[in-house]
């Protein structure tokens, strides 16, 4: 079951990071398509200037183009630098829920191995107490032959000869 949470957990990351991949090219091309119409409205302004060859018209084409495209590559780096700051709060982000995960992967080892000492412990007090058990098992199964086997020579013996004198020691 926690095995199917992180290989969910693990598919979500990767489609969130393949969606922000997606808005970063779409983010790109609309810095692109902007910077074009910039360039097409500026292109229109020199030939418009060029049309009308006074040198203030021709200045002001320049300087609008110029404060255009400083526009456009300012917009271009912040996105750039928002797009560079997502991507580390997202390293961040995953760099603390490593943290986490291995944090709560020490604390099921821990108590794993606190449940193992345990059982160990149960299980040679289950010994010790078998052995005991065992052993007094052996010795009463045992003892009748025991019983048997020094008894047969006794029961071996045919007369048995009393020499002994009259006081009765």
């Amino acid at each position: 079951m926690q095995k199917n949470a992180q290989v969910i957990d693990h598919h979500q990351r990767q489609i969130e990071s393949q969606q922000r991949a997606l808005e970063d090219q779409l983010e790109r091309a609309d810095a692109s398509a902007r910077l074009k119409e910039l360039a097409k409205q500026a292109s229109d302004e020199i030939r418009k200037a060029a049309r009308d060859p006074s040198k203030e018209d021709a200045i002001a084409a320049e300087s609008k183009l110029r404060r255009a495209l400083d526009a456009a590559r300012k917009e271009m780096e912040e996105a750039k630098l928002d797009r560079q700051f997502t991507k580390d709060e997202e390293k961040r982000a995953a760099n603390e829920r490593r943290a986490m995960e291995t944090e709560k992967a020490k604390a099921h080892a821990a108590e794993a191995q606190r449940q193992a000492a345990e059982a160990m412990e149960k299980k040679a007090e289950a010994y010790a107490k078998y052995n005991k058990a065992a052993v007094a098992e052996m010795m009463i199964k045992v003892l009748p032959d025991v019983a048997a086997k020094i008894a047969e020579p006794l029961g071996q013996i045919d007369k048995i000869t009393i020499i002994g004198g009259s006081d009765g020691s």
